[in-house]
């Protein structure tokens, strides 16, 4: 992997043997495997008659790299060209020349004309499509199927390399990247996963950076080592990390240096308060310590054109207070060295001092004047314990990932923060970093001349800031609420009634008219206010408001792997907010039966749609983070005449994969509107050809059931009417 960009010191970089395969020759690469005698197939199922897993490996690297390679950069690539000797018993897979390959591909690319152009990305495209199928198959199976790993994880950890750095620099529009950790949960590169593991990671953050990452950006984050600040997360989960919320009755303020034992200061709160009920913002000002005279802190009122450093902090790093609003004094001349390096400003903002602990009128004026207190800074600078140990002559690649691996990109206050800066700034050990030059710097012309990343481990670091930086063109308009939902994965927040206080500023929602709400009404206050949602929320995995009328909704926004929303690209009509549910358009079933029928669900059934003579089968989703009563295996439909399953999928989309879907009670029709209840994601397919004879069988059972009894017990098959897009649901 020496093509790749490497961090200042490299942890555990990975050595990939050489497995001395044939030469791939001048074989077609689609064939290949037939032409060596060797069925991918037969290998899924794991079938070890005809090859052992070690012939298996040697196959893989000479087909998927080196064929790969040889079929889309440069036919004359041989082995030799990418082989570097460690020993003379041992070799070793070099790419320090894949850049230089793949510049000249690019350099005939642009050479070609129009027609020619689109043929060679059709044809690098369906060769890279092809590579990455086979190795997901067999990664699948062995996961899955307990088949024999004929892969390897560090072969499997070079082919994803390969492949996904070739689809980045080639055809980076017009194939989606592997993660590693795909829809299914399956690890595509396990080794990965382990060595953070190992050195300590949190289960959490390691499943965000999977989801979210291909395998040349994760081996980057692997490479980068034990994270800092080194935190126990012996008490995390996949779902949340713990090191990071905060428990106001035992929480410690740090001071600059561990052996400092200086005393506290703080403004004076009365002034604070003050400056908050006139409806101004306070600002700090600290003077230098000097044997002459002691320390000051003074609040001052901003008036406009006044230039001041807002600071944006995790309170984890022990820069906060739940006390009261003093800091230890050495943080203070921390804080005024720090705001000093940018244009000399003296005045700062920090919430440790500026927002009250009590009473709680002011506290809530001091939250009411967030946005404006970091929209008007001169600059919004970020203090992270982690971030401060880095270098300014740091790489781009380098600055972003580790920004990306950091405790404060993944806080839900600090996404407002950096969201409402006008110039976002990073503390680092020897200066400051403005993170739009730095980005800027990451960019180049891609084969197509538009200005993107220079490598997917640049793009996948500046990943969660793109909401940041394409706001910052657009004058910090607000956010849609798909956009937020999304930028909100895998962030969390230590007191989870802050989520509506903090989304309303980013959805232009005047805030005055959730704060004053007791806590467990603002979500659904903010919602009702929102009036347009992305329709696919209704898809969205995951735990759901309990109240009717918004089961359609998430409780929290925060919640780790929503719905992958790129698949909904077709949908163009925004959801709409009704007293009675949200109001989305949608193909989809509605269930017939000749009669009310109480039924169960078994964990699948099929239905036939009269109209079109189509089977589909219906497949539960289990989902651990469910209440009980939500879960598929306890719901209970009284009457089946009543449901309907909603489709993510326009019909003609719709084919033997399995697309989500909502399985919901119909309560009534009103002017083209089915007025629904949620009851259940479910996934849904056409049923395939070879099991419909059987889907008949049980439909007729089913049927000569409803003529003898009432209690039907569980259901297997029934029939439905299709109701073509763009049909209205008001989904509650």
């Amino acid at each position: 992997m020496d093509h790749l960009p490497h961090p200042i010191n490299p942890c555990h970089r990975i050595e990939i043997a050489y497995l001395d395969g044939e030469d791939f020759g001048a074989l077609d690469f689609f064939s290949y495997p037939q032409a060596k005698g060797i069925d991918i197939d037969a290998l899924a199922w794991g079938d070890t008659r005809t090859h052992t897993p070690q012939q298996v490996r040697a196959f893989l690297q000479s087909w998927l790299f080196f064929g790969l390679l040889n079929q889309i950069l440069d036919p004359e690539i041989r082995h030799v060209d990418f082989i570097c000797k460690e020993d003379q018993r041992r070799s070793l897979i070099s790419t320090e020349s894949l850049d230089d390959y793949i510049a000249r591909w690019k350099k005939r690319f642009q050479s070609l004309q129009n027609s020619a152009r689109k043929e060679e990305q059709f044809r690098v495209r369906a060769i890279l499509q092809h590579a990455s199928r086979t190795l997901n198959m067999l990664a699948s199976s062995s996961s899955y199927m307990m088949a024999p790993d004929f892969v390897g994880p560090e072969l499997d950890i070079s082919l994803r390399i390969c492949i996904q750095t070739l689809e980045y620099a080639l055809v980076r529009d017009l194939l989606p990247r592997q993660r590693v950790l795909d829809d299914h949960d399956t690890q595509t590169c396990s080794i990965l996963l382990d060595k953070l593991n190992a050195d300590g990671w949190c289960p959490n953050q390691i499943d965000m950076l999977a989801h979210c990452m291909d395998a040349p950006s994760m081996y980057y984050v692997m490479l980068l080592g034990t994270p800092e600040p080194r935190k126990s997360h012996s008490k995390c989960s996949r779902q949340q990390c713990l090191a990071d919320q905060i428990d106001a009755s035992r929480y410690l303020t740090n001071h600059f240096r561990e052996t400092c034992q200086c005393d506290f200061l703080g403004p004076d709160m009365e002034k604070v308060g003050s400056i908050l009920e006139g409806g101004g913002i306070p600002l700090v000002s600290f003077e230098n310590l000097s044997h002459s005279r002691p320390a000051n802190l003074e609040a001052v009122e901003y008036t406009p054109g006044m230039a001041y450093v807002a600071l944006s902090h995790v309170w984890s790093d022990g820069l906060g207070n739940a006390r009261n609003n003093s800091l230890p004094l050495c943080q203070l001349q921390f804080f005024r060295e720090a705001v000093s390096h940018v244009a000399g400003i003296t005045l700062f903002w920090v919430d440790t001092l500026c927002v009250p602990l009590s009473p709680a009128k002011l506290r809530k004026s001091a939250i009411r004047l967030m946005k404006e207190t970091y929209a008007n800074a001169h600059s919004v600078l970020v203090i992270d314990s982690a971030i401060m140990k880095l270098p300014v002559s740091i790489s781009e690649e380098e600055l972003f990932m580790r920004i990306t691996c950091s405790g404060w990109i993944r806080r839900l206050w600090t996404f407002q923060e950096g969201f409402l800066a006008k110039c976002l700034l990073f503390l680092l050990h020897d200066g400051i970093a403005d993170i739009m030059s730095r980005f800027r710097k990451l960019l180049e012309k891609g084969v197509d001349g538009t200005i993107i990343p220079r490598s997917t481990v640049a793009q996948e670091g500046v990943r969660l800031f793109q909401s940041f930086l394409s706001h910052r063109s657009e004058g910090n308009t607000p956010m849609g609420f798909g956009e937020l939902w999304s930028a909100l994965q895998w962030r969390s927040t230590s007191r989870a009634s802050d989520e509506p206080l903090c989304l309303a500023p980013l959805l232009g929602i005047d805030i005055n008219i959730i704060l004053d709400l007791p806590e467990e009404q603002r979500m659904k206050k903010l919602l009702s206010l929102q009036h347009d949602f992305p329709p696919y929320i209704i898809f969205s995995k995951g735990p759901r408001m309990p109240d009717v009328g918004y089961r359609w909704a998430p409780p929290c926004l925060m919640v780790p792997r929503c719905i992958d929303i790129p698949k909904m690209h077709h949908m163009i009509q925004e959801a709409q907010w009704d007293p009675k549910g949200l109001l989305v358009p949608f193909c989809g079933l509605v269930l017939t039966m000749p009669k009310p029928t109480p039924v169960d669900f078994e964990m699948s059934f099929c239905v036939k749609d009269t109209v079109e003579n189509t089977w589909y089968v219906v497949v539960s989703e289990p989902d651990p983070s469910l209440r009980e009563q939500d879960r598929w295996d306890q719901m209970y439909i009284k009457d089946l005449t009543s449901a309907g399953i909603i489709f993510s999928c326009p019909f003609e989309l719709l084919g033997e994969e399995l697309w989500d879907a909502v399985l919901v009670t119909i309560q009534h029709s009103e002017n083209g509107v089915l007025y629904s209840h949620f009851l259940s994601t479910v996934s849904v397919g056409r049923l395939r050809s070879d099991q419909r004879s059987s889907a008949e069988e049980d439909l007729l059972k089913m049927q000569r059931l409803l003529q003898s009894t009432e209690a039907l017990g569980k259901i297997c098959a029934c029939t439905g009417r299709s109701v073509p897009y763009p049909q209205r649901w008001c989904v509650g």
